[in-house]
């Protein structure tokens, strides 16, 4: 029985027991084209780039590559999935701690010698691609969809509209619920009062939007909270503001990111009343804090409904105690509204908004 065994376990090691390996490439995508030539080859998709993607690529993927008009570029040998991780963190912190594979702006794609350097801190020092799948396609820049019909006038009307105390209560609030840690009672309980809070700002559509994910405990109830605002002209194409409300063991989560959250529930309280031509969609996401499990989970069911996102704000450490000037805005290809964003805060508020293009988060 004992050999019989060894027989076995030697076969299962040898034919099925570990993670298929296979070769990391970086791969420009420059034409809707080059993207179905991308998608046909057979690659495993693991970052989206703002030109590209890295991809896992067997020996069949790679001879289609090579075969088409894509640039390609080799990175890595024998990799799989488990190995690979993206940088948490905004800093270059990481690269002196772990195998640095590629670096392209604040994006930083690691090779991990075992699973637990994701298990070392409370909150992980790095995201694990093993969940993560973007879908292949092209996006070309495109100009603004819609007339800018708002003055300056109207935007200051607005913008004193914005109650700081409202902003410090929030977050007050929600640090007096402890560690909001994604599955634990006190998240679910700040789960609660910011859909509370939706409400009372008068909204009849608000929602959780639940999933599954490995966060504090394996396979937790998470829970997107979501508000919803039909815009009166182009109600189908939707702007999404957000923030995550989850938050670390190691911290009540003021800046981060209970400063995000307050500013999401604050807009959206400022914006009940006034009409705006496309919808609104308000979300306090869950699970970010480790692996970014709540936006995934909105992007991939967005993603397959064919949701019209013109444009999406993603409130993070936004109050930040020992910075009250500088914004650090991180954006895709195409820079447009990241542009208008960085002018509006300039000259309306005296923000100086700082563009760093990609970022793992």
């Amino acid at each position: 029985m004992a050999r019989l065994l060894a027989i076995i376990l030697t076969l299962y090691f040898l034919i099925g027991g570990s993670a298929a390996a296979d070769d990391l490439y970086r791969v420009s995508v420059r034409s809707q084209s080059e993207a179905s030539q991308l998608k046909a080859a057979g690659v495993d998709p693991i970052v989206r780039l703002n030109r590209g993607y890295l991809v896992l690529a067997d020996a069949a993927a790679v001879q289609a590559l090579q075969a088409g008009t894509l640039e390609i570029e080799f990175l890595a040998g024998d990799v799989s999935r488990g190995q690979l991780a993206v940088d948490s963190r905004t800093d270059r912190d990481n690269v002196s701690r772990y195998n640095l594979l590629f670096e392209e702006g604040n994006l930083r794609l690691f090779l991990l010698d075992s699973r637990q350097d994701l298990k070392t801190t409370d909150r992980p020092e790095l995201f694990s691609v093993e969940t993560i799948k973007p879908a292949i396609d092209y996006s070309a820049p495109t100009p603004l969809r819609f007339t800018a019909s708002a003055e300056v006038g109207d935007l200051l009307t607005l913008i004193g509209q914005v109650n700081e105390d409202s902003l410090l209560s929030y977050n007050s609030r929600l640090q007096a619920f402890g560690q909001r840690v994604a599955g634990t009672d006190s998240n679910y309980a700040s789960r609660d009062w910011i859909e509370d809070k939706f409400t009372s700002f008068g909204y009849d559509s608000v929602w959780l939007d639940n999933f599954t994910a490995n966060v504090s405990i394996p396979n937790a109830p998470c829970y997107n909270v979501i508000a919803y605002k039909a815009g009166s002209r182009l109600p189908d194409q939707h702007v999404v503001i957000g923030g995550h409300f989850d938050a670390v063991f190691t911290s009540p989560g003021a800046d981060d990111n209970g400063s995000g959250t307050a500013a999401v529930l604050e807009m959206a309280r400022v914006l009940k009343d006034y009409e705006t031509d496309m919808s609104i969609v308000f979300v306090a996401f869950d699970g970010e804090e480790y692996g970014l499990h709540g936006s995934w989970h909105y992007a991939d069911r967005a993603a397959a409904t064919g949701e019209d996102i013109v444009f999406m704000l993603n409130l993070d450490m936004v109050g930040h105690y020992e910075n009250d000037a500088v914004a650090s805005l991180f954006h895709g290809t195409d820079q447009t509204f990241a542009v208008l964003w960085q002018d509006l805060a300039d000259s309306l508020v005296g923000i100086d908004g700082r563009r760093r293009g990609n970022s793992a988060g």
